[in-house]
């Protein structure tokens, strides 16, 4: 990060979410976005082993899944950046 203040603000912890997968978790975080779920069906991904993962690490997190290709979630994902 370029901002060394913006980076001081915000916890992370590397964690497994699923499988291979290894991502930083924010704890300030709001919302997980789980992106490309149409891929779903072809690809070794545990969609809820790793919500279960993620609200294990932040409890009130909020999931979405969205796929740009059949438009799922899209609806749901700019109805959650309006309320903010």
């Amino acid at each position: 990060m370029d901002n060394p203040l913006a980076a001081a603000n915000v916890r992370t912890r590397r964690t497994r979410l699923c499988g291979s997968l290894t991502v930083n978790a924010s704890f300030k975080s709001k919302l997980l976005v789980l992106t490309k779920i149409d891929l779903l069906p072809y690809v070794p991904f545990g969609l809820d082993v790793a919500i279960a993962n993620a609200r294990s690490i932040h409890p009130g997190i909020e999931t979405l899944q969205l796929s740009s290709i059949t438009g799922q979630g899209m609806g749901d994902w700019l109805k959650w950046i309006e309320k903010r």
